[in-house]
């Protein structure tokens, strides 16, 4: 009788296998295409997989190019930028020095004023200017960045001079329309007869007050000069001999101080005191004519 407590055969291990995923062996065909879901390997990082840029390369040729594009946009030189414990001048000299940024403020290089249609005057004043580069030299400005505000800065500043300029002529141009229908074409030569007798007869400090304020390009003022030239003989001499000197220079003293007094109610049309300050103005002029016109001949 058989034991049956013996097995009969002996038992079969079943074999282990390696289980079967979707993805293929090779990746890249032999025409250096990638295979068909390539991107979904789970090996990749799930933001390279969900990347739709990536996503288009359909094989090595596409990632290599696209590699060797970003790889050129890196320049001849890289700049590493400093760790957190970085002080400022390891920025100063890694980052902004390299960058363009000059040792110290009077290593700018400042763009031509000519450039942008200015001369020497309107050059901005040294004190200010050279607060300005150490305002630049502090906010780590490069060269190029300075140079290229100051150049749009500039032509700013041209343009508005000559809006200023247009804007001027075409005011005293409006100003002076009265005299113009007045005189006609002899309003410039009479104009500048006015000038040249209030440069003679006026201070120096006195004429380029006037001057400056634009007062030689007002009616009122021009014929007022333009007035007394006709009254006056060219090169007659002065008389004040022929008066007494205290009350000659009393005279003499307020008509200066009427002239000089630009703000004052001689030049303003709209001051309450205008009329009478003109009329005491002309009153002490003609005085000083008569006292002129008493030579004898």
């Amino acid at each position: 009788m058989p034991d049956l407590t013996t097995p009969l055969t002996t038992p079969v291990t079943a074999p282990v296998t390696a289980p079967v995923t979707a993805t293929p062996a090779f990746f890249v065909k032999p025409d250096g295409n990638y295979v068909e879901n390539f991107w979904e390997h789970p090996a990749f990082p799930e933001t390279l997989r969900n990347n739709m840029q990536i996503r288009t390369h359909k094989g090595l040729g596409d990632t290599l190019a696209n590699w060797s594009s970003l790889h050129s946009r890196d320049g001849l030189e890289n700049i590493r930028l400093p760790g957190k414990s970085a002080e400022q001048k390891d920025w100063d000299q890694t980052v902004w020095g390299r960058l363009g940024w000059p040792a110290d403020p009077t290593k700018y290089e400042l763009p031509s004023l000519a450039d942008a249609g200015l001369k020497d005057e309107n050059k901005a004043p040294e004190p200010v200017m050279n607060a300005f580069l150490a305002s630049a030299h502090g906010a780590r400005m490069t060269s190029w960045q300075l140079k290229t505000f100051l150049g749009g800065w500039n032509k700013f500043i041209a343009e508005n001079l000559k809006t200023s300029a247009e804007t001027q002529t075409r005011e005293e141009t409006e100003r002076m329309s009265p005299l113009a229908a007045k005189w006609g074409g002899q309003l410039d030569a009479n104009t500048a007869l006015a000038e040249t007798f209030a440069r003679s007869r006026l201070p120096a400090d006195s004429f380029e007050r006037i001057k400056n304020a634009g007062l030689l390009k007002d009616p009122a003022v021009v014929e007022l000069f333009y007035g007394l030239h006709g009254e006056t003989k060219e090169g007659e001499p002065d008389l004040s001999a022929h008066v007494p000197a205290d009350q000659l220079a009393q005279i003499e003293a307020k008509v200066h101080e009427m002239q000089s007094d630009l703000k004052g109610p001689l030049y303003k049309e709209d001051h309450p005191q205008h009329k009478a300050t003109r009329l005491e103005f002309d009153r002490l002029v003609a005085i000083l004519e008569k006292v002129r016109a008493r030579k004898t001949p």
